[in-house]
């Protein structure tokens, strides 16, 4: 499990300051979720409304083990 973990946020660490693009799926505590086309999970801080099922181009700016955190570019 360790091997597997830090592997996973090796991998994860590659997204760093990329921009990318996701398909939010659902909102939670002031948080969207979605995945990229690659299927990491994106955990993004909800500032806009309304974006469940839309694409969204984002800036990864946190690798965590399971999941990367951004922030929306500006449409």
């Amino acid at each position: 499990n360790e091997i597997l973990k830090k592997n996973a946020f090796l991998s994860n660490q590659k997204y760093l300051g990329k921009n990318s693009e996701v398909l939010l799926d659902r909102e939670k505590d002031g948080f969207y979720f979605g995945r990229t086309r690659t299927q990491k999970n994106v955990k993004i801080k909800a500032t806009q409304k309304n974006l469940v099922g839309k694409l969204v181009q984002v800036e990864i700016i946190k690798a965590n083990i399971w999941n990367l955190e951004a922030r929306l570019l500006e449409r």
